[in-house]
């Protein structure tokens, strides 16, 4: 007698995807062809970290917070089924670095008709451009800024006083909301 037996497919983690939500914080997506519980493995260079799913599914999703700015991750799913099937899958994924100005410089704009001078700065992710700056004795600050995002920052800001001293500084806004 012939018999005809009919396999079933073999358990499978996929759509596995890490979308990053901000610098210290990633959303974690994937699905399996078989009801499972889950758990999540990650780290930095070794899969230090640990995070168990609540309850049995195929469609998953879960926030990964804390994670450190501007490294790369290595992540696992590890899935049973409920005939006791153990399978996996992996990713890497970077969250990016937090911004960092450098290079900020200053020089007499003498194109203008009033005193103006045109700053200049690096960062090393793209953000806004912010410039904050006073009168040395002055209790407030006053401000010029770009909404452009970009690596190289050049704002030409009128009004200054002359002999006078002032205090300034630099930044912008990543598209994240980080400063």
């Amino acid at each position: 007698d012939w018999y005809n037996v009919q396999t079933a497919n073999t358990p499978q983690i996929t759509n596995l995807n890490a979308e990053i939500i901000s610098p210290s914080k990633a959303l974690i997506t994937w699905q399996t062809n078989y009801v499972a519980v889950s758990k999540i493995e990650y780290g930095i260079d070794q899969y230090d970290k640990n995070l168990t799913v609540d309850g049995k599914a195929s469609n998953f999703s879960n926030s990964l917070d804390n994670l450190t700015p501007g490294k790369n991750y290595q992540l696992r799913i590890r899935a049973i089924s409920d005939d006791g099937a153990n399978f996996t899958a992996g990713i890497t994924f970077s969250t990016p670095p937090l911004p960092i100005v450098s290079s900020l410089t200053y020089e007499p704009n003498f194109t203008a008709a009033q005193a103006s001078y045109k700053f200049t700065w690096n960062t090393n992710t793209a953000t806004s451009s912010a410039l904050y700056y006073k009168l040395k004795d002055d209790s407030s600050y006053k401000s010029a800024s770009s909404p452009d995002l970009v690596t190289y920052h050049e704002l030409v800001v009128p009004g200054f006083s002359d002999q006078s001293s002032y205090i300034y500084y630099a930044g912008g806004m990543d598209q994240y909301g980080n400063i």
